[in-house]
């Protein structure tokens, strides 16, 4: 259940348009062993960061809670913040 490599392109695009918008670099990546396994990760402008949404399986609607997350990252109800820790985390606003 691979993504068509034109529907990677389209997420990979997507996020990292989103993050030049929320201030964020993101980057929707497959795992290299697997790819039916994606995750969205953002770094902040000094370069740290981690993944904000956890690798997951494409079976269990992945790619499609990424793109409901990237809209909420677009419309501002959504926000990347660094916590008291220093982890990168999304929060609802």
């Amino acid at each position: 259940m691979s993504l068509a490599p034109d529907q990677l392109e389209h997420f990979q695009k997507r996020a990292r348009e989103v993050g030049e918008k929320v201030g964020w670099e993101l980057e929707f990546s497959t795992a290299p062993a697997d790819p039916d396994i994606v995750g969205l990760h953002a770094w902040d402008s000094e370069g740290r960061g981690n993944f904000v949404i956890n690798p997951a399986d494409l079976a269990n609607m992945a790619a499609h809670n990424i793109d409901l997350v990237l809209d909420l990252l677009e419309n501002g109800t959504t926000r990347i913040l660094r916590d008291h820790e220093g982890t990168v985390r999304i929060v609802d606003y």
